[in-house]
């Protein structure tokens, strides 16, 4: 039979080999919180890293919508005035034939005129 030192002894042998077999398991895992802890930091980082580009994808998207939108109305606005100048200086069919009607009344004036200039001139010469 087994003796209580005989126990110990198996018990003192058993715990050696299990600490010899646990140790490799141990520093393994000791690696593995090392680089979780490492990850953890990592992922930290890109989190504050993802914030930023948000906060800087939002203010180009304000500045973006704000410089764009104004320079549409710029555009818009060049447009309409130069629509309008050209409008004022086409002249319509109506507008052309107005313009004859002026040139001919004057011309007709104008000979009327003449005429009768030269016929004063004559009855105060």
């Amino acid at each position: 039979m087994l003796t209580r030192e005989d126990l110990a002894a198996i018990g003192a042998m058993m715990d050696e080999k299990l600490e010899t077999s646990l140790k490799p398991i141990r520093q393994d895992i000791t690696g593995i919180k090392g680089e979780i802890t490492g990850m953890k930091s990592d992922i930290k980082e890109m989190k504050g890293e993802i914030l930023t580009l948000k906060e800087r994808t939002t203010k180009l998207e304000l500045t973006m919508e704000h410089q764009v939108d104004r320079a549409v109305n710029l555009v818009l606005e060049g447009h309409e005035g130069l629509r309008q100048m050209i409008e004022g200086r086409l002249v319509t069919k109506d507008d052309r034939e107005q313009d004859r009607v002026r040139i001919f009344t004057l011309e007709e004036i104008a000979k009327l005129h003449t005429s009768q200039i030269a016929d004063l001139q004559k009855k105060t010469s």
